[in-house]
């Protein structure tokens, strides 16, 4: 008796048959395990930015570049070394000078 269940994945048929064998001198059966890959195959591989608060330089092919007010680091020979400046909120200088706001508790 042969079970006939096929998976698709990743754009693959598989025989569900082919994750079993059974061994010649043993009757029990063994299972071949085989881990399917988190990504498709076929889907290229992005590294996107690391968010980090302080850049560095980790090569000599590593340099900086400055982007809509933002500084990141590239790389040309490892894409794993791009890093992007953590974003902070703008400061806004305080335009109230009067004796009043210096009682107001903001937190």
């Amino acid at each position: 008796m042969q079970f006939l269940t096929v998976v698709k994945s990743c754009g693959k048929l598989i025989n569900a048959m082919s994750f079993f064998t059974i061994t010649p001198f043993s009757y029990h059966i063994t299972a071949k395990v085989t881990p399917e890959p988190a990504v498709c195959m076929f889907s290229p591989i992005i590294r996107p930015y690391k968010v980090e608060d302080r850049l560095r330089l980790r090569c000599r092919k590593c340099f900086f570049e400055r982007r809509d007010g933002r500084l990141f680091v590239e790389c040309e020979k490892h894409a794993r070394h791009r890093q992007a400046e953590k974003l902070h909120e703008p400061i806004t200088p305080w335009k109230f000078r009067r004796a009043i706001w210096k009682q107001v508790k903001w937190w």
